[in-house]
């Protein structure tokens, strides 16, 4: 029976009915357009909120990168995050143009937090307690707090500690097309007719460090009691520290030294194995590190003969188990290695010094110098008498050049190095007839690179209070995870063993030192040219 021959066989309402449903279709696809059209409506609405939320995103994120590069620990550092991300007169570093809020044109920052530490918490804004105790200073709508801190000719302290900026943005408002309409049906301001949103961001920076040397310092500038493990270092270029190595036990105190553990094979083809030889071999390489470290590194305490052994070839002398170093170019001396003391054996290379009769080594500072029971542990500065007498001794006959006079009269600079390069760039190292010979002997050429002088130590500087640094450890001998509040250039002055009395006279040495004075020269910086330090920025929020 085919439909027209099943509607007469129907009741009428039936009839009626099985007539009209060709009309339902109509009204279905009304229907379902009018719901299309209302979805494609919303999503117009919601697409716009997550456009404009994505540029946001992307706009604090680069703010707070490009913020965080500045953070290098140097004066004017706060000045400079605050310019990148909210610029001068030629406006911000980093710019965006939103195309989704009310209005137009370019998303801006409403406050920046610089901090010195981070919690774990995953939040983009600071938990309560980095507010608490990690919050160095910040800006809001204006107002800096403290007022000084984007000063940096009195805000160096603020400067040296902040190492983390929290970027925020300022409340972007997108006016809803479509969904208002709703509240005809849900009542008045059941749904709001816009959105505001507010993006935030947390960055800092990681230190990469290559080709150090494998030596720490605990951090001169600690104080007592300290808990800070990012405890800032300040340097006091061309003082001499006296370093020395801890005893067993010992709580180490500023001042004093450790190796950095290394990696079995960081040694390249130079140094092999591990434990006390490997680490005696990896200080008296040239190049001792071939593979990059984070700011985190692992100290192995003591060690002592080790040290003095490895880093004495920086200075030409290969005694006791260096002795098979000699003549190896990849552990050749400086260029310069004057230090004081002649051998006295017959061979080529000696391995028994003595007291220098015609030459003198760079003096010590003043107060070093007067205190030869070796507890001055921090110089007052070398004596310009004692750096003349040096010069006329070791140069018979040349008048002192005007820029060493200059440099060692001057506060502020690195004297004794600055007495050494001349030498070297001038060749003017000394060797006296019947004397001591400046220039090495046992592995010719010595190495002559500012750059990468072979007595320039590149140290990591740690807070050893705050981390509990001591003289041994229950764990394999090695502390693991310990961070580093930055990198200190020291040049060493001489030998470890070498022995003088109150009036800076050789008396003696002794290969079992564990003594080593260093005259600073600064902290190293990524604008150094060296290849040493290199700092990423990091998103941690």
């Amino acid at each position: 029976m085919d439909r027209k021959g099943l509607k007469k066989g129907l009741p009428s309402f039936a009839s009626r009915f099985l007539r009209e449903v060709d009309g339902v279709m109509t009204i279905l696809t009304l229907f379902f357009f009018v719901i299309l059209v209302g979805i494609g409506a919303l999503a117009i609405d919601i697409g716009r909120v997550y456009g404009l939320r994505g540029q946001m995103v992307s706009y604090v994120d680069q703010v707070a990168l490009a913020s965080a590069a500045e953070l290098d620990g140097q004066t004017g550092a706060i000045q400079r995050a605050y310019r990148v991300a909210l610029g001068g007169a030629a406006g911000p570093l980093v710019s965006t143009s939103y195309n989704f809020a009310s209005g137009g044109g370019t998303l801006d920052i409403y406050n920046l937090i610089f901090l010195k530490n981070l919690d774990a918490g995953p939040g983009p804004t600071p938990t309560a307690n980095e507010a608490a105790n990690y919050v160095v200073c910040s800006y809001q709508a204006g107002v800096w707090t403290p007022a000084n801190c984007n000063d940096p000719t009195s805000s160096s302290s603020a400067d040296k500690t902040a190492k983390f900026v929290a970027v925020a943005s300022t409340p972007m408002t997108v006016a809803y097309f479509v969904l208002p309409i709703a509240n005809f049906f849900l009542g008045p301001n059941a749904i709001a007719n816009s959105a505001t949103l507010k993006m935030q961001a947390t960055a800092g920076f990681k230190r990469i460090t290559c080709d150090i040397t494998p030596l720490m310092i605990c951090n001169p500038s600690e104080p007592l009691n300290n808990t800070d493990t990012r405890y800032p270092f300040t340097p006091v270029v061309g003082q001499q520290i006296l370093m020395k190595a801890s005893g067993t036990g010992a709580a180490w105190s500023p001042g004093d030294f450790g190796l950095l553990d290394q990696p079995s094979n960081a040694g390249g083809v130079g140094c092999k194995g591990s434990g006390t030889s490997f680490l005696e071999c990896m200080l008296g390489l040239v190049n001792p590190l071939t593979q990059c470290v984070e700011d985190k590194v692992s100290v192995r305490p003591g060690q002592a003969q080790a040290t003095s052994d490895g880093i004495n070839t920086r200075f030409d002398i290969y005694i006791q188990s260096a002795n098979k170093y000699s003549g190896n170019a990849l552990f050749a001396p400086s260029a310069n290695v004057t230090k004081g003391i002649v051998g006295q054996s017959k061979n080529a290379c000696p391995n028994n010094y003595q007291p220098a009769t015609t030459s003198v080594p760079l003096p010590r500072d003043a107060n070093i110098k007067a205190d030869t029971g070796g507890n001055t542990r921090f110089g007052n500065g070398v004596s310009y008498a004692d750096i003349q007498n040096y010069w006329a001794t070791n140069h018979p006959g040349v008048a002192m050049p005007a820029s060493i006079q200059t440099a060692c009269q001057t506060s502020g600079n690195a004297c004794r190095y600055t007495v050494y390069r001349y030498e070297i760039d001038n060749n003017l190292v000394p060797n006296i007839k019947n004397g001591e010979n400046g220039n090495a002997v046992c592995t010719t050429p010595g190495v002559n690179n500012p750059a990468r002088d072979r007595r320039m130590l590149m140290m990591a500087v740690i807070n050893c209070n705050a981390t509990g640094l001591h003289g041994n450890t229950s764990n394999s001998g090695t502390y693991t995870g310990i961070p580093v509040t930055s990198y200190v250039k020291m040049f060493m002055t001489e030998p470890m063993g070498l022995q003088e009395d109150a009036t800076g006279k050789v008396t003696g040495f002794s290969n079992s030192s564990n003594n080593l004075y260093g005259e600073v020269l600064g902290t190293v910086k990524p604008s150094d040219q060296s290849g040493v330090l290199h700092v990423v920025p990091v998103l941690y929020r």
